[in-house]
């Protein structure tokens, strides 16, 4: 969760974007039009654990997947290609690739391997890395033996005085994840800015190609949460008691 910066969304609407120009009917966003609470918009009084509560409701508090082995790796890359750009006020679009070069962007895929040697990764509520910012992510894979990811990072501007919220927005980014040759792993994200009414403000393109950098290893903790008891857990609530493993001994 704490490399969400560059990962998650891969990147923000509107970075990097040369002068657009105007077309219709181009087949970008999400999809995915989700309002907040009206508690969440500006000019209320900002509570993290009230916005915990509302933005985590109806999400299950331990959730898995299991995913194909071969993405169960480290991963880096050093740059994202934004590929387009569309701006849904005006309808003004920018499809010129721009290169954004990255200190360090990592990926961890994999979080708990069972007794038969399957992968699978934990699917978090959500977290805070600060105050003002709730990150969420859940991966899926896919029928073709892809992997795909959603996130969403809920932003919140807040005066320091009054404690107000002064502006709120939402990333939601849809990214899917394919194996390529080399050992190497290629992303494709669409990012979309929503405001608090889940009006969306910008849509990105983006694209990247990723390589191994270590070999996976099982997690003990995610966010300070030990993981082996929520994965036992998890594995005799859905009748697979048979594929508890032994409790990992290493980070």
């Amino acid at each position: 969760m704490a490399l969400f910066v560059a990962n998650i969304l891969a990147i923000e609407p509107g970075m990097g974007q040369q002068k657009p120009t105007k077309q219709k009917n181009h087949p970008l966003s999400t999809g995915d039009k989700q309002s907040l609470s009206v508690e969440l918009s500006p000019g209320h009084k900002f509570n993290q654990a009230t916005a915990d509560a509302l933005l985590a409701a109806g999400k299950p508090a331990n959730s898995w997947v299991k995913i194909p082995v071969d993405f169960a790796y480290k991963w880096k890359t050093t740059s994202i290609t934004q590929t387009a750009c569309r701006y849904e006020k005006t309808g003004a679009e920018d499809n010129t690739s721009t290169v954004l070069k990255l200190r360090k962007a990592v990926i961890v895929i994999g979080t708990m391997k069972d007794a038969r040697g399957d992968i699978w990764q934990f699917n978090a509520r959500g977290t805070w890395p600060n105050n003002g910012m709730y990150v969420e992510e859940s991966y899926e894979s896919g029928p073709d033996g892809g992997l795909s990811r959603k996130s969403r990072v809920i932003s919140f501007e807040i005066d320091e005085e009054s404690k107000e919220i002064t502006k709120c927005s939402q990333l939601i980014g849809k990214t899917s994840f394919r194996l390529i040759a080399a050992g190497g792993m290629s992303q494709e994200t669409t990012t979309t800015l929503y405001d608090w009414k889940g009006s969306s403000v910008s849509t990105v393109k983006s694209q990247s190609t990723y390589r191994r950098t270590g070999l996976f290893a099982p997690r003990k903790a995610v966010d300070g949460k030990p993981l082996y008891p929520l994965f036992v857990q998890y594995l005799k609530e859905h009748n697979m008691a048979d594929r508890i493993p032994q409790e990992p001994t290493d980070a």
